[in-house]
Order: C-alpha cells, then structure tokens, then sequence
C-alpha cells in the first residue's frame, strides 16, 4: 500500500519554498529552458513575465516539486540519480544541493541502445543540460547498465533518484541498489509511478510492504514517491491508503 498524504502537510513538515529557492538561484530563461523538446510545455510559461513567478509555476505545479521540496528539506552531500537523459533534472539536483554536495548520474554509455525505452532518448547526447545552471563541477557522469553499477565503487548516498528504465527489472535493481547504499538519514524518490509505467508501479507495490512509502496528493505530484529512511520524527500522517493495481 502506498500512503497517500495532502500537500499541505507535506509543505508543513518540509518547511521548504521551493519557489524562493528557485527564483533566487535560477535564471528565468533556464527554467523555461527546462520545457523543450521532447515534451513542450514552454506555452504554459509564457503568461509568467518575472523570474519568480516563472519558478513559481515550476514549483507549485509540476510533480519535481515534490523531488527538489525533499532535496532541499534533506541538504544531502551525496546524491544518486539513475537515469541521466538530457540531464535536465540533473542540473536542478545540482543547482539546488549544498555547495559542498556531489551528483552521481547514471546511464548507458552514448553508444548503447539496451534498455532504451523510447526512439528519440538516442537522437541527443546524455547529460546536455548537466551545467545548465553552472553547476556542472558538482557532477559525476556514469556510464554503464545500471545492473552492473556495484562494479564502479561508488560512495555511500544520501539522497537516490530512480528514473531509470522503468522495466520491472530494472526498477528492482536500482533500487535494491539504492538501498543498500544508503547512509542514513537519506531519501529515496521514485518517478513515473502512473499506469502507463507498470514495472514501477509493481515494484513500488512489492516494496511498500516492507519499508513505508509515499505520495502526495494532486494529479503530477502522484508520479513521485517517496522512502524517508531515518526521519521517523516527520510522523507523516497518511491522508489515505492506495494500493496499485
């Protein structure tokens, strides 16, 4: 089951403004940046003119608030993001963390196409927007099939991001991965939990019912659940029990 809370609560709990944060670190022309091809959303920003209500909307409507709202609540000095793409949320992870933290990105090496889920994820490089927001230096790329990512040696994390190849089998493996790399207090956050993406919701299904998970209620920000693994104190109270189907 996955335990279903409001926003505002998880607002409450975090005591995090997103969108300050946001628009005290990110030019506003970046953050529309964030919105183009494959999937425009660019006609959306254009009634927002200031650089803060621009990040506004990024914050409050797009279900990476729930991802960044985590990341700056934990300030975490090492993070871990399965699946690279463009790196578009990589450069947020980076932006937004401590100045002392480093990023960990995986992917395939450029040249592979195993696990490709979709056609147009080989017409562009991996990782192009990593230094979006001149925080490039904070980040790591690693090349390899993510089922085989114990053999690059990589430190313990605070902070792991899954949104990967969201076969089952590849969910599982991250995320056993992750797991079992993880420092405590960390965060594990999980992207694309819809019913167009059943290896996620499986796996997350098998897994709530041995560790607590989360989502917050609203329709984007329902693609992002989440693990806390040392904040008991939060005491996250569940608004309602979802189980997938």
């Amino acid at each position: 089951m996955i335990r279903v809370i409001s926003k505002k609560e998880f607002r409450q709990k975090l005591g995090i403004d997103l969108g300050t944060e946001l628009a005290r670190h990110a030019p506003v022309e970046s953050v529309k940046e964030l919105y183009g091809a494959p999937f425009s959303y660019i006609h959306r920003l254009e009634k927002y003119k200031s650089q803060k209500s621009a990040a506004q909307y990024l914050a409050d409507h797009e279900d990476r608030w729930v991802l960044l709202s985590l990341l700056l609540f934990a300030r975490p000095e090492r993070i871990l993001e399965m699946g690279t793409e463009r790196g578009k949320m990589t450069a947020l992870l980076a932006l937004l963390s401590a100045p002392q933290a480093r990023v960990w990105t995986v992917d395939l090496p450029p040249r592979e196409t195993h696990g490709i889920q979709y056609a147009w994820e080989a017409d562009y490089p991996k990782g192009e927007h990593i230094n979006l927001f001149g925080a490039g230096h904070k980040v790591t790329q690693v090349f390899c099939d993510s089922r085989k990512i114990s053999a690059q040696n990589l430190p313990p994390m605070d902070f792991c991001f899954i949104d990967g190849n969201h076969d089952y089998d590849f969910v599982r493996a991250d995320s056993e991965y992750a797991l079992a790399q993880l420092r405590k207090p960390a965060v594990l956050v999980w992207h694309d939990y819809k019913s167009e993406e059943p290896g996620v919701r499986r796996y997350l299904h098998e897994l709530s019912q041995h560790m607590p998970l989360y989502r917050v209620a609203g329709s984007w920000m329902m693609w992002m659940v989440f693990a806390l693994v040392g904040y008991e104190h939060l005491n996250l109270r569940r608004q309602w029990l979802y189980w997938p189907r």
